[in-house]
């Protein structure tokens, strides 16, 4: 199987997932993470801004995860000021939820 299958395979599947729920952020991060196996990183950064919003609307605070998630893709696209910002962002939250 050709290495980018699996993740076409679940950028197909998240069609599905946005037909039934289209705030589904988990939808949106896992189809980010796709996107970063197929190295499309524009692509990624906006997934994982859209499941920033959704889970920000949803539950009323930022996931660490997702923000260093992007934090990444930002950094793939040597747009560092950015990544930083989502790492200190995803650090901030850490540290309220852990102390």
């Amino acid at each position: 199987m050709h290495s980018s299958m699996l993740p076409l395979q679940k950028i197909k599947r998240t069609r599905v997932l946005f037909a039934r729920s289209p705030k589904n952020f988990k939808a949106y991060s896992g189809r980010a993470l796709a996107y970063e196996g197929l190295a499309e990183w524009e692509k990624a950064v906006l997934d994982y801004t859209r499941a920033l919003e959704q889970v920000q609307l949803s539950t009323g605070s930022i996931d660490p995860y997702i923000a260093n998630s992007r934090g990444n893709a930002f950094s793939s696209l040597g747009r560092y000021s950015e990544a930083l910002q989502d790492y200190l962002l995803s650090l901030q939250v850490l540290i309220i939820i852990f102390f």
